[in-house]
């Protein structure tokens, strides 16, 4: 009798164990462009293809009213050809033109802030399609006094597991795409926190055309 006690109660545990593994940690969101969130296993279609990109359009948002630490993570091991690039969290990495798990950049959202944009796209070579995961994952962050200033950092330990999204590309008719005319104007230009700038800054640009189309450009 006092054997299947035990067994009752860790089964019980494992139980409990799995249903905490489980839970999804929300303390980060993918929003659309319209700000809108895109719930935890959801699958979105990009069909639409942007001076040589296949943008997501999508950015990250903290929920909370506290600084959170976090990195997007990047399964994309069924792309067929070209390359695929990320700048979540603040900061561009190098294209990734190899099929493999990939992690962003590392950085600090602050709490209540405007979400931010991931500017993540498939760049192809001809057309294809295909499927990645993106997930959002929460880090700790890292504190230490430096001749008594308390700075901060971000740490390495995984301490929650944000939503996962499906993003399915499709470029299936490279003719069919418009070609850009020479009317085409710039109408606004935003940094990577989504604030609007009066004039071009140094560093990286996202640019709204006047077709409604974004781009990216880099200012030195």
């Amino acid at each position: 009798m006092r054997m299947k006690r035990i067994f009752t109660l860790c089964i019980s545990l494992l139980l409990l164990g799995t249903a905490a593994f489980a839970q999804v940690d929300e303390t980060f969101q993918f929003v659309d462009a319209q700000g809108n969130v895109v719930e935890n296993g959801a699958t979105i279609v990009i069909d639409k293809l942007e001076e040589g990109q296949m943008n997501t359009g999508l950015a990250i948002k903290n929920t909370t009213t506290a600084d959170a630490a976090g990195v997007m993570k990047c399964d994309i091991s069924s792309m067929p050809n070209g390359t695929f690039q990320s700048c979540a969290f603040g900061q561009c990495l190098s294209p990734w033109n190899s099929a493999g798990q990939y992690d962003s950049y590392k950085a600090i959202l602050s709490g209540n802030s405007q979400p931010q944009p991931i500017l993540t796209e498939w760049i192809p070579e001809t057309y294809g399609e295909w499927t990645c995961t993106l997930q959002l994952v929460q880090l700790n962050i890292e504190s230490q006094s430096v001749f008594g200033i308390v700075q901060t950092k971000v740490g390495t330990e995984e301490i929650g597991y944000g939503p996962k999204i499906t993003v399915k590309f499709v470029y299936q008719d490279p003719a069919g795409i418009d070609a850009p005319t020479a009317s085409l104007q710039p109408t606004a230009r935003y940094n990577l926190g989504g604030q609007k700038l009066t004039a071009a800054k140094r560093g990286l640009n996202i640019v709204r055309m006047s077709d409604g189309s974004t781009r990216k450009t880099i200012v030195k």
